[in-house]
């Protein structure tokens, strides 16, 4: 009785302790923090203020995934990034690669501690006017990671300011061709759309016409039946003719031969009687 006591207490303290751990636990929270981050906002820029905000927005915004357009004539060019919340640790690199895709910068920042902060911003920047000449200008592309993982990547394109005035004029130039090239577009697609209306009456004419040939060929075809039918009929027509006319004319020589044998009796008989006149008639007195 006496063991199965201090059992009992022994599991007691430990039911104690492990509850008084958790409750430590609940109220302290975890010794180290996940990592993570959130990103609030990116930007390209030529220039950023003492608390954090990015000035001066590049030339203009285009839609072909660039960030910006800037000129050799700019002080800096910034990459900013502002994060919603981070926290650590970690380990932020930014490079720089230039139109020829070489590493042209590299800047790193490290946060070895566990804590989390929130609307946290960096920028890293290089030096342009003075610095980058023609040689440089093209597409240079920024690739930021967190923990060597890239998580944004853009791209700004640097001109000089000679070739964004060309640019701009021929920028003028072919906006006012594509707009002829648009009302010209705009014309053909309204003559395509009247041209598919009137090749559509062409085909309901042609299925009519169809139609009517098809009806006219049936007739044809009956006609030509009845034309072979006919000249079937004359043919066999031709041949009783032929066959009456035959007739008429072994009628006509029987008739003519009866003809010349009458003729013949009538004269015989003629004679006869003559002969018989002269036999009866008596001598004359003397």
């Amino acid at each position: 009785m006496k063991k199965e006591f201090k059992t009992g207490k022994k599991s007691f303290y430990l039911f104690v302790g492990m509850l008084s751990i958790m409750l430590l636990l609940v109220f302290l929270g975890p010794i180290v923090s996940a990592v993570d981050y959130r990103i609030g906002y990116y930007t390209l820029a030529r220039s950023v203020t003492k608390t954090g905000e990015p000035i001066g927005q590049p030339v203009f915004e285009v839609d072909s995934g660039l960030g910006g357009v800037f000129l050799t004539i700019d002080e800096f060019v910034y990459s900013y990034v502002k994060f919603e919340q981070i926290t650590g640790p970690y380990a932020l690199k930014v490079e720089w690669y230039s139109p020829d895709g070489k590493l042209y910068y590299s800047g790193e920042f490290k946060e070895e501690s566990g804590k989390s902060l929130t609307d946290w911003w960096m920028w890293t920047r290089i030096g342009v006017a003075g610095k980058l000449g023609e040689e440089h200008i093209g597409v240079w592309k920024i690739v930021t990671y967190f923990n060597d993982k890239p998580i944004i990547i853009a791209k700004f394109l640097l001109l000089t300011p000679e070739l964004v005035w060309f640019f701009t004029r021929e920028y003028g130039r072919i906006s006012e061709e594509n707009e002829a090239l648009r009302e010209m577009f705009i014309e053909y697609e309204q003559r395509v759309k009247s041209l598919e209306l009137d090749k559509a009456k062409l085909e309901d004419n042609l299925s009519e016409v169809n139609s009517k040939f098809t009806e006219t060929f049936q007739e044809l075809s009956r006609v030509s039946f009845e034309r072979d039918n006919l000249k079937a009929e004359v043919s066999s027509l031709q041949i009783k003719s032929q066959q009456l006319e035959n007739q008429v004319n072994d009628l006509s020589y029987q008739r003519l031969i009866l003809i010349a044998i009458a003729v013949l009796t009538s004269i015989s008989a003629t004679i006869i009687l003559v002969i018989k006149r002269k036999q009866i008639t008596p001598p004359p007195p003397p």
